[in-house]
């Protein structure tokens, strides 16, 4: 949506604006703090997502569930860091 946003093919909202400013600023926006999470960046947050759906990838397509391959735990064992970043 800010990509849309930015290039002219979406109208621009008090939201996206606020959303951009965040985004620019470094912080990760308001609506995305539904749930306590560490103080980090929105560049380590987007970071800590990527790599969680990564080995969501990873398991779903395993058939020995990470045996071989090792797991993360702090992805599986950290819910409300789960449901922050799918928010």
């Amino acid at each position: 949506m800010i990509r849309e946003m930015c290039s002219g093919e979406r109208k621009s909202t008090n939201i996206l604006k606020s959303l951009a400013e965040d985004l620019h600023a470094d912080v990760i926006p308001k609506r995305w703090r539904r749930f306590n999470i560490a103080n980090i960046t929105v560049t380590e947050w987007i970071d800590d997502f990527k790599k969680r759906i990564d080995q969501l990838q990873k398991l779903s397509s395993s058939t020995d569930f990470g045996k071989k391959g090792g797991l993360w735990f702090g992805g599986l064992l950290f819910p409300e860091a789960y449901m922050t970043a799918t928010r």
